[in-house]
């Protein structure tokens, strides 16, 4: 059974062209001819914009960057690589809805600690840890504005460092505004930084941004943000999961979840 990202099934039901923008171990990105890449998956981790395949790995020796890709007629094909996905039966994939449960804080900087550590427990040796400095804002939001923008693009790779920190901050504070939005203007803020990630960093982080202002994203950092807000999840398998994400496994993201819980506390 393939699954499907919301946003990919709206992409395949309007059709249109895309070209591979990258590949990895994991899958490859298409470029399409909307503002949105598709992440053609042979993992099972869920997105809006993935697409979870049930072929082999090898039936994709033939994709090189830069071959031309379609949608259409509830298919994606790659003529170059002389691959075709049927997604005729595939199974559409939605967020997971915010948990509904007051703010603990105790409880969630016991959580915090516990997957921070287990997660730079499970990253792979010789990689650097990020330190990313403490962000304190001020009452008014273009503290908060600048800080994030300053941070736009920053480190190498399809998500640099300081893109996956604020995926993980806008991911926490959309997803919980109502526990941890302290000012007026979130939409604004939103905006600014959606706008100013498509001018400063890839697209693939654009994307992902632009997600994070809507309250959701993979179902890994879903699960990890629901866990820091009191989501009874395993913490094991959330920090299995959560380093196998991002350029620095998981540890950029899930400083950038922190950071709104920190902003609160200040205040």
């Amino acid at each position: 059974m393939i699954n499907i990202g919301y946003l990919v099934k709206e992409i395949s039901v309007d059709g249109g062209t895309a070209s591979v923008l990258g590949k990895t171990s994991r899958g490859i990105y298409l470029s399409t001819s909307s503002r949105w890449v598709v992440f053609c998956s042979w993992e099972r981790f869920r997105s809006p914009l993935t697409l979870n395949v049930n072929k082999r790995i090898n039936d994709f020796d033939g994709v090189t960057v830069g071959m031309r890709a379609q949608f259409v007629s509830d298919q994606l094909t790659i003529p170059g690589a002389d691959l075709c996905l049927s997604l005729e039966n595939s199974r559409e994939w939605y967020p997971i809805k915010p948990i509904d449960s007051p703010f603990d804080r105790e409880g969630y900087i016991d959580r915090y600690d516990s997957l921070m550590s287990m997660v730079l427990n499970t990253k792979q040796s010789g990689e650097e840890v990020f330190e990313f400095p403490q962000l304190w804002v001020q009452d008014e939001d273009d503290g908060l504005q600048e800080a994030l923008i300053h941070r736009l693009g920053r480190g190498e790779g399809l998500t640099p460092v300081g893109d996956d920190f604020v995926i993980g901050l806008l991911l926490t504070t959309n997803r919980y505004k109502r526990f941890l939005w302290i000012h007026e203007d979130l939409d604004q803020l939103n905006q600014c930084i959606v706008s100013a990630a498509y001018k400063k960093t890839t697209r693939l982080s654009a994307n992902l941004i632009e997600m994070a202002t809507l309250g959701e994203s993979d179902e890994r950092l879903l699960n990890a943000v629901d866990f820091l807000q009191g989501a009874d999840h395993g913490l094991e398998k959330i920090a299995i999961d959560l380093s196998n994400w991002g350029h620095t496994s998981g540890v950029a993201v899930l400083a950038g979840m922190a950071t709104p819980f920190k902003i609160k506390f200040s205040n």
